[in-house]
């Protein structure tokens, strides 16, 4: 961590783990994200908009945040990627996201590609998989609960 005067900090911090499940499952956040918000943007410990999505929900693996205009932005935890006609979509960082390593060396090495997607389009994606560096492709699921 580096704190306003520039001075670092190391914490460790045990990783949380997965049971290794067929698919995680899935809920859209109750609120939309503002994809002005600066915060959304860097990797930070100033997840309060990641902590009161995550909190309010039950029954799931993470949330799906989305932006104001309805578009899929990523998952309080992960980038999100969608198999619509084949191909493999990812939301552009327009639309209020953190641009994770993972999802760049995929859009940079061609495996995805952005695109802007909407609610309707993610409920009807042949395929949905959240991706980053540590745990790369998970499979996915949308919650049937609302």
């Amino acid at each position: 961590l580096i704190d306003q005067a520039g001075h670092i900090t190391i914490e460790q911090i045990k990783f949380p783990s997965i049971h290794k499940k067929r698919y995680l499952i899935l809920k859209f956040a109750k609120y939309s994200v503002d994809r002005k918000d600066i915060w959304l943007y860097h990797k930070t410990d100033h997840r309060e908009v990641y902590q009161q999505a995550s909190s309010s929900m039950t029954g799931c693996d993470d949330v799906i945040l989305w932006n104001t205009d309805g578009e899929i932005t990523e998952t309080t935890r992960a980038n999100i990627v969608v198999r619509i006609g084949g191909k493999y979509y990812t939301p552009p960082v327009t639309s209020g996201l953190l641009a994770g390593t993972y999802r760049s060396w995929l859009i940079e090495n061609g495996k995805i590609i952005e695109n802007t997607i909407s609610k309707k389009m993610l409920e009807g994606a042949k395929e949905i998989y959240t991706i980053n560096s540590v745990r790369k492709w998970q499979k996915c699921t949308l919650s049937k609960d609302k």
